[in-house]
């Protein structure tokens, strides 16, 4: 018997049913037999490429290294996973398995110094079947889904595959994903791990076995990321059960109340997967300190979260620093000189312009600088075309101080040339049209200083 890992497509039942029939006489060799089947052999699992992927509807192959796994001819490598009743027999594609398991990739290099890898055969008793399913599945997964869905804490997280785009069927919710992160681990495939990880946050609860902490301390290595996530994990549930109403007993642990890392006031889920995923710069003796990866935002409450942890728990968990008192009016500051720069860029500079044309058709005794009255109306003009906006573009300090320069002449004989009409003006249109250079060197000399600062913002 045959069983796929997916749910294969209908044009693919003809070639399944002829791989069927030519497989038969070799799996149902005397050495992988069991009571698994009716004839006596092991059942088989063969997962295709073929596949398309559920949560993003695009192919399940993922990089270069599948290309030679396309054929249905492909080389594979068969792997007995458990014993008894649960044995099952993997048929998986030889290049994925070195693509992403330093320990196939080791064992199937040339000539190897393990029994099985030299016959391209495995056999694993102690591993669980259901669990190596789970990693298989992964295998064939697309890119997107090998990534793992949740980088953040997903407090409203159902175990549901409507709620789930990487696990829409369910696979990684209700099980204990300690034991797929230990057979990532003992395979030696790091992107496995952190997508089991991405899996693990979501379902850690304060209801916890302390027996799976108890196991997931003493079968993972020190430095990984998920015993520093666990030890962490166990530092906040001391502290917040200090005052005596923890739901377990935990004068039965006394190896988790004693753990050395001290307690910590942070919830190890209010930290982002790469957090855990790299050691962070923060020292472990700093559980409360600030670090990147921290995150903020206080968590969403749920009505239906179950015993997940609701609003009055985490609030005021992994907030920020209180700001001194001049930083809470920065990014308003910024945000308004931006909007003003933006009005200079695209209103001021046609003001500028219209107001210098009109003062040059009605000046005509004249009583302002001729000089002042074109350079005004020529600087106005490249201001429109969108020079000083290019200042902006190309962020050097000297181009926008030259282009500031220029207007900063341009204001300097606009005020020069109106201090001179206001002195000879003895008529009320006179006086309007030096009021009205005074403005434009007003105009002018505003938008000197911010051609002046703008490779700064």
């Amino acid at each position: 018997m045959v069983a796929s890992l997916f749910d294969f497509q209908r044009r693919r039942r003809k070639i399944l049913d002829e791989e069927e029939a030519n497989s038969q006489p070799y799996l149902g060799r005397e050495s992988l037999r069991s009571c698994d089947n009716r004839d006596g052999g092991p059942r088989v699992v063969k997962p295709v490429l073929s596949e398309t992927c559920r949560a993003h509807a695009v192919a399940t192959k993922d990089t270069r290294t599948l290309d030679c796994c396309n054929d249905d001819d492909a080389e594979r490598v068969k792997i007995d996973i458990g014993s008894g009743t649960t044995r099952r027999v993997f048929l998986v594609h030889k290049a994925l398995l070195r693509h992403y398991s330093e320990y196939f990739r080791g064992a199937l290099r040339g000539k190897s110094a393990l029994q099985e890898a030299a016959d391209e055969e495995f056999y694993f008793p102690e591993v669980d079947t259901d669990g190596f399913l789970r990693f298989v599945r992964w295998l064939y997964m697309c890119r997107t889904c090998k990534k793992g869905g949740c980088r953040l804490y997903e407090l409203d997280h159902r175990c549901s595959g409507q709620h789930s785009r990487t696990d829409p069927d369910g696979m990684w919710c209700g099980v204990k994903l300690e034991h797929d992160y230990v057979l990532g681990d003992w395979l030696l495939c790091p992107r496995y791990c952190s997508f089991i990880m991405s899996h693990f946050v979501p379902h850690v609860d304060d209801s916890m076995d302390p027996e799976r902490i108890r196991w997931i301390l003493a079968n993972t290595m020190t430095d990984s990321p998920m015993q520093r996530f666990t030890r962490h994990y166990v530092c906040w549930l001391k502290l917040r059960w200090a005052d005596g109403k923890c739901p377990a007993d935990w004068a039965r642990y006394p190896d988790l109340v004693e753990l050395d890392d001290g307690w910590a006031s942070t919830d190890p889920r209010r930290y982002q997967l790469e957090h855990w995923e790299a050691e962070c710069s923060v020292p472990a003796s700093e559980a409360n300190a600030m670090c990147p990866h921290r995150i903020a935002e206080s968590s969403r409450t749920d009505s239906g979260s179950g015993d997940m942890l609701n609003n009055k728990i985490t609030r005021g968990l992994g907030s920020a620093p209180r700001k001194k008192f001049w930083e809470k009016y920065r990014d308003p500051l910024k945000a308004s000189f931006g909007l003003l720069v933006l009005i200079y860029h695209f209103l001021f500079p046609f003001a500028w312009v219209g107001i210098s044309a009109f003062i040059i058709v009605a000046d005509d005794d004249p009583l302002l600088f001729e000089a002042s009255k074109y350079y005004s109306l020529i600087t106005g003009c490249l201001a429109v075309i969108g020079i000083w906006p290019i200042c902006m573009r190309m962020m050097k300090m000297y181009f926008a101080m030259a282009c500031s320069i220029l207007v900063v002449i341009a204001s300097v004989l606009s005020f020069a040339s109106s201090s001179t009409c206001l002195a000879g003006a003895d008529r009320d249109v006179e006086r309007s049209i030096c009021k009205m250079e005074i403005g434009v060197g007003v105009l002018q000399f505003f938008y000197s200083i911010i051609v002046a600062t703008s490779y700064k913002w």
